[in-house]
């Protein structure tokens, strides 16, 4: 073996250059070194590979408990549900979005998406229903569901389409900069506030965010820029 710098011969073993200090590269023990981690990488047995199981067991037992704690402690006190009915739905909701997802190896968040949002409508005609606020139907179910439309769309071409990163985030952000809008609109209906008090503030740098995105991806130069700088 020769140093690839000044050819000197150099010993078995040796790390560097005796003359010229050249770290040592041996092509051999890379190429086997890369070989046995192909060969042994993908044979973990399944025992010592990570898994959220014994955490989704974990807690689901803690989240059913603190339910019947509740429960009881409401029909022991009032004789009713009372507030208690507002921690239990919480709790519900609680495992839907977090606890849920950990008994799957890998959850697919264009599925669960959809499923946590159904589960935040019901939370909130829940609430809705039972403060007798008559606020669901002209805010939260339009609102939520708008909402769920709009990130579901967003997680599907980020997980489905290739390249374009640059118009689906600007896309995104122009669409929300007018969806913060349309939330304010659904609050005048509902409660009578006065309309145009925050959502332009809102909106605006978020729209010129998207904007500024989506000529990034137009413009080569400034998107290597935008690559080289946030390392995209």
């Amino acid at each position: 073996m020769y140093c690839v710098k000044c050819g000197v011969k150099l010993q078995s073993g040796a790390g560097s250059c005796p003359l010229c200090g050249t770290a040592v590269w041996n092509p051999e023990g890379e190429r086997t070194a890369s070989e046995a981690d192909r060969r042994y990488s993908d044979k973990t047995p399944r025992h010592y590979r990570s898994s959220t199981l014994p955490l989704a067991i974990a807690l689901t037992v803690v989240a059913l408990a603190a339910a019947a704690f509740i429960l009881m402690l409401c029909a022991h006190l009032y004789g009713r549900l009372a507030w208690g009915g507002y921690v239990v739905t919480a709790i519900a909701l609680f495992y839907l979005i977090v606890i849920l997802p950990l008994w799957f190896r890998k959850a697919n968040p264009v599925i669960f998406l959809p499923v946590d949002f159904a589960g935040i409508a019901l939370f909130l005609l829940y609430v809705d229903l039972a403060s007798g606020g008559g606020w669901y139907l002209s805010f939260a179910l339009p609102v939520t569901a708008v909402t769920a439309v709009l990130l579901e769309a967003f997680v599907v071409l980020l997980r489905y389409v290739r390249g374009g990163r640059y118009f689906i985030f600007g896309g995104f952000f122009m669409l929300l900069s007018g969806y913060l809008i349309l939330i304010e609109l659904f609050e005048h209906v509902t409660f009578g506030t006065t309309m145009f008090l925050w959502s332009q503030f809102a909106g605006l740098p978020v729209g010129l965010l998207g904007f500024f995105l989506i000529l990034a991806g137009i413009i080569r130069p400034l998107r290597e820029l935008l690559d080289r700088t946030f390392f995209i």
